[in-house]
């Protein structure tokens, strides 16, 4: 009995310690897998926090580049696309539509472009159909565009833009009444004011010009696009596309002939040739300059025939807006305020001073405007003498 009594408690006991041993060891155990989940889990999560972040990242540059504004090229090309697209849903031909794409100038098609962009993006937002949006929906964009703060100029190339892939109701969006409306209210509500009602004195400017020495390539630049834009009335695109292949300097005068489209020009008009006569004064004296100039650029413009080079490598065509910049140097040399006036205000001036000595039909033909009401609206204006009264009142 004792010792099947001890037996039972011999087996009783072996049992309880080998389960208090195999207890510890299974707690041991535990804790081991414990750790090493928790550090496999901490391992995921950071993981899945690298992938976010880059995800995230990626998204945010995706954005960034779908909202940024296109460059030049960039609007052009979205232009041309968007309005091919356009015409095929009117089943014409390719070489149809690539005459009528030919019909905007690129200044255009770059300026649509990022109009069009802004549409498109719109339309996703709307669900709208971009090429039959209801008249509700344009309206709605151009109204989108107002609260953005954008002027009348801007919704009115906006509406423009959409003329031409949007008819509504068998009229093209621009002419709809209600469009027109429109425009009227955001007109009445933000005006395209003239920027300046004066222009500035060119005795200033051909004053500094006199005293002025170029002594570097680029000032030599700044000094004779200055003076032939005063002595031309012209665009900076107009000395943009000078060729100097279509230049003749003799010891009386300067000829300069356009072999491109210029702004203004149009069918039945193409810029005249410029003629330009020399002047006593060599420090003004435009053939002394070109002449100057040609000779200082002969060496590094290589095969480059443009009369405008950039003066430094490579030394290629510049853009009419470095040769705005070069104006605007030395418009605001000469003293002129340009935080008021522009580059191009050098047209004004030099057309308005014109109009005190030479008949209107010169500087029409000169400046290259159809109609004096051109002039006479936007170009002449009354030299700025905003100090003359108070001078008055204190001599």
């Amino acid at each position: 009995m004792s010792e099947n009594t001890q037996t039972p408690q011999h087996h009783r006991s072996c049992p309880q310690e080998n389960a208090g041993g195999a207890g510890r060891r299974a707690d041991d155990s535990t804790a081991v897998d414990d750790a090493t989940l928790v550090h496999q889990a901490a391992a995921i999560i950071d993981r899945l926090s690298q992938i976010a972040t880059q995800v995230t990242s990626a998204s945010k540059t995706h954005i960034q580049k779908r909202c940024a504004p296109p460059t030049s090229q960039e609007a052009s090309t979205r232009s041309r696309e968007t309005i091919r697209e356009a015409l095929q849903r009117e089943s014409f031909s390719k070489p149809v539509e690539d005459i009528i794409l030919q019909s905007w100038r690129n200044s255009t098609h770059q300026q649509y472009g990022s109009y069009l962009q802004k549409w498109m993006q719109f339309c996703n937002e709307q669900n709208a159909d971009t090429f039959s949006p209801s008249l509700q929906q344009c309206l709605e964009f151009l109204a989108s565009l107002y609260k953005k703060g954008l002027g009348y100029s801007a919704i009115n190339t906006a509406r423009s833009t959409l003329s031409t892939i949007v008819t509504v109701q068998n009229i093209p969006l621009g002419q709809h009444p209600i469009v027109t409306r429109f425009m009227k209210g955001v007109y009445n509500l933000r005006p395209a004011l003239p920027r300046n009602k004066v222009t500035w004195d060119v005795s200033i400017v051909i004053g500094f010009l006199k005293s002025f020495e170029p002594e570097s390539l680029q000032q030599l630049s700044m000094k004779l696009a200055t003076l032939l834009l005063l002595l031309t009335g012209q665009r900076t695109q107009a000395l943009h596309m000078i060729d100097q292949r279509n230049v003749e300097i003799t010891d009386n005068c300067v000829n300069i002939r356009f072999g491109d489209l210029l702004k203004q020009s149009r069918p039945g008009y193409h810029q005249e040739e410029l003629t330009i006569p020399s002047y006593p004064d060599k420090k003004l004296c435009l053939v002394t300059l070109l002449r100057l100039y040609l000779c200082r650029t002969e060496p590094i413009r290589g095969n480059e025939t443009a009369l405008f080079i950039s003066t430094v490598k490579p030394y290629h065509r510049v853009s009419k807006d470095t040769i705005a910049r070069w104006v605007k140097m030395t418009l605001t040399k000469a003293g002129i305020n340009m935080r008021i006036f522009t580059p191009h205000s050098i047209r004004s001036a030099s057309t308005t001073k014109a109009s005190m000595k030479v008949p209107l039909s010169t500087i029409l033909n000169t400046a290259g405007w159809s109609s004096q009401c051109t002039f006479a609206k936007f170009y002449k204006k009354p030299i700025s003498n905003r100090h003359q009264f108070s001078e008055a009142v204190m001599a």
